[in-house]
């Protein structure tokens, strides 16, 4: 009679199907790595545009009701400046619309910023005494600060120039938002970014 044993496979078999499974494995790994970091990144710009859409439709809501406006250009220092003012036909309320410093809640005092920072869009209303104290003298404006119901924290500014044309009756600014913020590129230079990054957008009231 003759009897069969099983044959078993042998270390050097095992080493070489254990190595061959691992290197699938790291391809299928960095494969789905690929996809979820892609859908995270076109899930973060679909999130930063939305928030953008938002932000310009509130504004364009103001101006319905704020028709004046006013461009405070280099108000305090030698660096130019655009800060947006709308205000009502009576002087009595309006907003200010311009690029703060998230760490001190107040204006940032650039309209283009070097350094890849949290530089963010907001909006704040302002009252009667507001504007009075403004037409005195325009540096309180960098006094305000700013309230977290306005916020829109998705919207990193690198810069941010306003101009007004004919005779003020058009306002025109250009923003140049970044899509990518990552705390660990702070204080990096902005030419050092990606430009797939950066979009340019254009805003008339």
């Amino acid at each position: 009679m003759k009897f069969f044993t099983k044959k078993g496979f042998t270390l050097t078999e095992l080493i070489i199907a254990v190595s061959i499974s691992a290197i699938v494995l790291i391809f299928i790994f960095k494969f789905v790595a690929d996809i979820i970091g892609n859908l995270s990144y076109t899930n973060k710009k679909t999130q930063i545009f939305n928030s953008f859409y938002e932000f310009s439709a509130e504004v364009d809501n103001y101006k319905s009701s704020f028709p004046r406006m006013n461009i405070f250009v280099n108000v305090s220092s030698n660096i130019w400046n655009d800060v947006v003012i709308f205000r009502n036909i009576q002087g009595t309320h309006g907003i200010m619309l311009w690029v703060v410093d998230k760490a001190s809640m107040k204006l940032a005092k650039n309209s283009t910023y070097p350094f890849y920072t949290e530089k963010i869009l907001w909006y704040r209303e302002l009252t009667d005494a507001n504007l009075i104290e403004i037409s005195w003298d325009a540096n309180k404006i960098y006094e305000y600060e700013f309230f977290q119901d306005k916020v829109f924290e998705d919207l990193l500014v690198k810069s941010f120039q306003a101009e007004l044309y004919n005779t003020g009756a058009i306002l025109d600014i250009d923003i140049y938002l970044n899509t990518d913020f990552s705390p660990d590129l702070l204080w990096t230079e902005w030419e050092g970014l990606s430009q797939e990054w950066i979009y340019k957008i254009n805003l008339n009231f």
